[in-house]
């Protein structure tokens, strides 16, 4: 959670807000597309989402109350870039022996195949531990092809968690302990980073003898992608200053705009553009091209409608002086 329960107001005691970070971590109906994910790392995944769930469970740390997902599916289960796991999506979730009020649905849509059949005649109100393994035993096997020996093996271990009768179920520690004795040791000191599709905040990218962590994903274009990012140091984790990060995905592309770069670069220290702060001297994949000033600011599209409101704040004498000095202002950049 980013933020700590907070009172609403004018209604103390009654009604709660609070606000959750939003990951960019791509869902696992996104990444079981990627076909470089290997199958040992995958292995690694799916028995780590396993081993997480039992700690959901049965919290190893004192105090901590059992907590039951209720909505474990392919898309609310996410991949970090280093293949850890992420769950995500507690909207249904409850605290164990908490009251609840749930209804019968009718109607599970694209998330029927992860539903235990308990959950499906009883509501949410008959979910257990036991149909959370089998909600996260379903999304997993959508992870390992048929078509390999070794996948085709993980998935039938993994079906031991669907079986239809609820005390049925394998344990999640025994599935665990299957896949770790079926994937190869990590030999690899550090992962490679996954393609940038697949990058999420705290992801470390090397550049030009610097090493930049990722902040958030700001856009997504035709020809590649934007992120904020920060320098940090590599042993000690100090940050030196915010930059937007830019990735082009494939060589043509980046060439032509690596011209455009340098071309730009002595004109782009102007009071109203984005100083072009460093250029890579070539394309490389899963590396930046470029790196720009951070600028503080909201997207011109956040003021719809509210422009006026926002003249206000800013202390113009009208909206139209204030729009009348933006024009004068870009054109003058451009």
């Amino acid at each position: 959670m980013l933020d700590s329960f907070q009172e609403a107001e004018h209604y103390p005691g009654e009604l709660y807000w609070f606000s959750l970070v939003d990951p960019a971590a791509p869902t696992l109906a996104e990444r079981v597309k990627d076909t470089d994910w290997s199958l040992d790392d995958r292995l690694r995944y799916a028995r780590e989402a396993l081993l997480a769930l039992a700690e959901f469970h049965e919290p190893r740390e004192r105090g901590l109350q059992r907590i039951l997902h209720r909505h474990i599916t392919p898309h609310t289960l996410r991949v970090r870039h280093n293949g850890r796991p992420l769950f995500t999506d507690f909207s249904l979730a409850r605290l164990d022996q908490a009251l609840t009020i749930s209804r019968v649905p009718t109607d599970f849509g694209e998330d029927a195949p992860y539903v235990a059949p308990e959950v499906c005649q009883g509501g949410l109100a008959a979910a257990d531990v036991r149909s959370d393994v089998f909600a996260l035993c379903a999304s997993l096997v959508t992870v390992f092809p048929a078509e390999e020996l070794r996948a085709r093996e993980a998935r039938e271990f993994l079906e031991q968690g669907c079986s239809l009768n609820p005390d049925g179920r394998e344990a999640l520690a025994e599935l665990a302990a299957v896949l770790e004795r079926n994937t190869a040791p990590l030999t690899k000191p550090t992962l490679e980073l996954p393609a940038p599709e697949y990058w999420d905040e705290d992801t470390v990218v090397p550049f030009q003898r610097a090493h930049f962590k990722i902040i958030s994903r700001l856009g997504r274009g035709g020809i590649g992608q934007t992120f904020k990012v920060v320098e940090v140091d590599a042993r000690s984790d100090e940050i030196f200053g915010s930059y937007v990060a830019k990735v082009i995905d494939h060589q043509s592309d980046a060439e032509a705009a690596l011209l455009a770069y340098r071309k730009a670069r002595a004109y782009s220290v102007h009071p109203h553009l984005s100083a072009i702060h460093e250029i890579a001297p070539e394309w490389q994949a899963n590396r930046f091209v470029a790196l720009m000033k951070w600028v503080e600011g909201m997207p011109l599209s956040e003021l719809t409608g509210v422009l006026a409101l926002h003249a206000e704040e800013l202390g113009e004498a009208s909206l139209q002086d204030l729009l009348l000095r933006w024009l004068r202002d870009l054109s003058d950049a451009l």
